[in-house]
């Protein structure tokens, strides 16, 4: 409504209201700026919204100007006019802030009426929230936009039990790619905050069956301790993100980051956000939460489908887990004397198993769903008979809760020697010439994000690891001078272990600078792309042990090289030894055959351990090598 349409008494008492706001100088206040998703600027003291919708501001210079927009604001909401995107009035599209506006400056309401809302009201009845749960889903690595975890919020309805929290409705937020982007076209234009994120609400059961059944994430609730008022102006705050979007990037303003200012809009004590500078990860959100002295009062593990299958099968027998394929393939099965001759828990449990795995093929779809549907509900009809089979076992977790693990970024201080070349009695080489032996080195390494395939795994996707921009620098005495040993834009590795029942491939792909050994060349650091896929295996010998073996493609590129490049293919394997819960093994080798620009053929071996001294604390003892050179490394690296 524009001013010069009010009455003179309205007009009257919006200039009275705006006086007592100057007065007040509430345009300043952090509930304001919390509630409009302003930011200080990086340069100057000035202040821009994060939000992009045109229907989030009514101000022409609302979204830099938190005094003009709070003015606009007061003045919106004398129409009655509904406004784009909701097509409601002002003070239905924004209820959080004419409820704050309110308080703060205690409408008269003849002079300013309080207008129907009507679907604001219906909606709110039907959320009708008791409390708050914040939502950890564990990582995706399949997917650029899940493998560091999703975080989501679920409105707990009052009076609903536990065990149909499903039916809860949860508040996600997500960027909107066109469905033809893939992986490598959403990374690039995540990074660079090429997609729109928006906020939405669903059904809790179908974010459960996306990341639960389909993508085998485990989940992991925490229930916030929110006073009732508080969750009503996050409630109503919910309301009003429908009516903006804002620019999603990928390490920063992504789905931790922004469901972090609902919390704050909550709480404005809280602060959550002012903690994140160059990237916000939901594993450290959702550990920041919990270490809120007071805020989380409850956390519920949410097994995937995977897991609950690993689970069942951890438990049975040899001969309980044939019977547990014999029942996938025909449930007949279930009248065999072997199964009838286990005890009713037992024979529930060898059932439950089956059932779980039928679940977890069908969550992903394959040729047989058809097929697998009617086995699934003879299996299901005959489970059911079995009533004196008595409550479920409660298994213990698969995964840890993020708060467990390590934190996110890592430096680390090593020392160590090299020597390149074999040594003859007078000190001379094998090949005659002279050789460098015992070379001393310091190292000093930064890696921003993530997680080490031998780092503790508590909190992580188990056998993985995600390493961006991972840096590591020498100083070697001869020259006396810094050297650039490595630098991964990306190192990722997935080793999923074969079972019986659950057969993924694993893989590898690491892309970057490393310094070159194996032709003589002291200064090449060549760009590197190295992918590979293969498969893996685990035992419980000790403790655990994971084998793999990947096949493995190569293509570099240095002015050293013939032609300037070299490419081929190759293999490599290695074992991965959990001795105890503080001390891992890794042994690793691998060979490549460079058929394109400079050939030739090229061996590597390592032997490395990580003793942990404290969660993110760790001690390195490497070995490595490549054709004649042969290096030693003994270090500390810290988790921040």
């Amino acid at each position: 409504m524009a001013l010069e349409e009010l009455s003179a008494e309205r007009r009257a008492y919006l200039d009275e209201l705006n006086a007592r706001a100057r007065e007040m100088r509430l345009w300043e206040e952090r509930f304001w700026h919390l509630l409009l998703h302003y930011r200080s600027d990086l340069v100057g003291s000035g202040y821009t919204s994060d939000g992009e919708g045109a229907g989030f501001f009514f101000a022409a210079d609302g979204k830099t100007d938190p005094q003009a927009e709070l003015e606009a604001t007061l003045a919106s909401f004398y129409s009655r006019e509904p406004i784009e995107p909701a097509k409601m009035t002002p003070q239905c599209t924004f209820p959080a802030r004419f409820r704050w506006l309110e308080s703060r400056l205690r409408f008269d309401p003849s002079r300013l009426p309080r207008l129907p809302c009507d679907r604001f009201e219906r909606w709110r009845r039907r959320i009708d929230p008791e409390s708050v749960s914040l939502i950890f889903s564990s990582y995706y690595i399949n997917n650029p936009a899940s493998m560091f975890g999703h975080t989501l919020l679920r409105y707990n309805k009052k009076g609903r039990p536990e065990d149909a929290r499903l039916l809860d409705y949860a508040v996600n937020y997500a960027a909107a790619v066109p469905p033809d982007d893939g992986a490598i076209t959403f990374a690039l234009r995540g990074l660079l905050g090429g997609y729109q994120g928006y906020f939405s609400m669903m059904p809790y059961y179908l974010k459960v069956k996306e990341y639960n059944d389909v993508e085998s994430r485990d989940m992991w609730e925490y229930r916030l301790n929110f006073s009732p008022e508080q969750l009503d102006y996050m409630l109503m705050h919910t309301w009003e993100l429908g009516s903006t979007s804002f620019d999603y990037y990928f390490f920063k303003q992504n789905c931790s980051y922004h469901l972090l200012t609902l919390l704050e809009v909550a709480d404005p004590n809280l602060r959550l956000t002012d903690a994140y500078g160059m990237w916000t990860l939901p594993a450290d959100t959702a550990r920041q939460v919990f270490e809120v002295p007071g805020l989380v009062s409850e956390v519920i593990y949410r097994p995937s489908q995977s897991s609950q299958l690993a689970q069942k099968m951890d438990d049975l027998t040899p001969p309980e887990r044939a019977l547990v394929h014999r029942l996938i393939e025909s449930p007949a099965a279930a009248d065999s004397a072997e199964l009838n001759a286990l005890p009713a828990p037992r024979r529930a449990l060898v059932m439950d198993a089956a059932i779980n795995y039928n679940q977890y093929k069908l969550a992903g779809g394959s040729a047989d769903d058809r097929e697998r549907k009617a086995r699934q509900r003879q299996l299901l009809l005959r489970r059911s008979e079995l009533t004196e089979a008595g409550p479920p076992p409660d298994f213990a977790p698969r995964t840890a809760p993020p708060e467990k693990g390590h934190r996110s970024a890592r430096v680390g201080i090593f020392g160590g020697a090299s020597r390149t070349g074999g040594v003859s009695a007078d000190g001379a080489g094998a090949d005659g010439g002279s050789q460098r032996q015992n070379q001393p080195f310091a190292e000093l390494s930064i890696q921003p994000l993530f997680h080490d395939l031998l780092s503790r795994d508590e909190g992580y996707a188990p056998n993985s690891q995600i390493n961006l921009a991972h840096l590591r620098v020498r100083y070697e005495e001869e020259p006396e001078e810094w050297r650039l040993e490595r630098f991964a834009l990306l190192d990722i590795i997935s080793l999923v272990p074969f079972t019986s029942l659950i057969r993924q491939p694993s893989w590898k792909i690491a892309i970057g600078w490393q310094r070159n050994r194996d032709i003589g060349c002291e200064q090449c650091t060549p760009f590197f792309f190295n992918p590979g896929v293969g498969i893996a295996l685990a035992s419980r010998l000790h403790r655990r042990e994971v084998y793999f073996a990947l096949l493995e493609g190569s293509l570099e590129f240095d002015r050293e090289f013939q032609s300037r490049h070299r490419a081929g293919f190759g293999a490599s394997a290695g074992l991965l030894v959990h001795l105890a819960g503080w001390w891992r093994i890794g042994l690793f080798g691998s060979w490549t055959r460079y058929t394109e620009g400079q050939s030739g053929e090229v061996g590597t071996a390592a032997l490395r351990q990580r003793f942990n001294l404290s969660t993110n604390l760790e001690l390195h003892l490497d070995w490595s090598g490549v054709e004649d050179y042969r290096e030693g490394l003994l270090g500390l690296s810290y988790y921040f």
